[in-house]
């Protein structure tokens, strides 16, 4: 897992609140009844879990970081919610287990992404949901004024972000072969003009480490970068925009 990769639970419940629209189309995309079994994969501190109870009988979040677990549990569980440590690639359920399977922002920090999307796809039931959300930090510009430093400082950052910072726009072919029936694929860009907001959830301080550690920038250059982003908060011109890729689907 990369530096970033090991985000804690304040970094995920700040970026629940910038893709709360999204969120709420994945849960609609899950098609849940008041039976339905849930399975969130990668459920980090919880913040989905509860809203998934509402509509749902029994919702299983499931997350490898046992630290982002306790921040689940401490957070506080509806009674058909159960939390449980497992790995993504090796779920310690039977074939069909779940009427709806969602998992966000995770695919890019696993090994293999297409193991764990066959994994979540077995324990789906036959006409049962999956909802996939990823990240391509691909797509990340920081529109600043200064666009030679803003390719230097993403290109540094993704070699420490994700191990797979294209998951979001490989989402379709990581599934490519499995018994979905795809149902959509659609990007969803977040956008920001506030300086704090950007350099957290763009990772700004590893990325800006990381540039100066490839030598892509100077010390120099790097203040002049910051003169930028502070130059173009101030002036409101500050335009920073990342696609999340939601595919949904149905289990064949």
């Amino acid at each position: 897992m990369t530096d970033a990769g090991r985000v804690g639970a304040d970094y995920l419940r700040r970026a629940a609140v910038e893709a709360a629209d999204l969120k709420a189309a994945s849960y609609t995309a899950l098609g849940l009844s008041p039976q339905a079994r849930v399975l969130d994969l990668g459920c980090g501190p919880g913040v989905d879990v509860g809203a998934l109870a509402a509509s749902a009988g029994r919702v299983v979040g499931v997350d490898l970081d046992a630290d982002l677990l306790a921040a689940a549990a401490q957070a506080g569980a509806a009674g058909n919610v159960v939390l449980l440590r497992a790995d993504a690639a090796a779920l310690p359920f039977a074939s069909g287990s779940f009427d709806a399977v969602r998992s966000e922002r995770m695919l890019q920090h696993v090994p293999d992404p297409a193991a764990v999307i066959a994994e979540l796809v077995r324990v789906t039931r036959t006409g049962g949901r999956v909802v996939l959300i990823d990240t391509d930090w691909t797509s990340l510009s920081i529109g600043c004024g200064a666009l030679d430093l803003e390719r230097r400082v993403v290109a540094s950052l993704l070699r420490r972000v994700a191990r797979h910072p294209d998951a979001g726009r490989e989402l379709l072919r990581s599934a490519a072969g499995l018994p979905l029936e795809i149902d959509s694929v659609t990007v969803h860009p977040m956008t920001s003009g506030d300086l704090g907001m950007v350099r957290g959830i763009a990772h700004l301080d590893l990325a800006e480490q990381q540039a100066v550690e490839d030598r892509a920038v100077s010390p120099e250059q790097l203040d002049r970068w910051h003169a930028a982003l502070l130059t173009a908060a101030e002036h409101g011109t500050l335009f920073a925009t990342i696609n999340l890729v939601l595919l949904v689907a149905r289990r064949r």
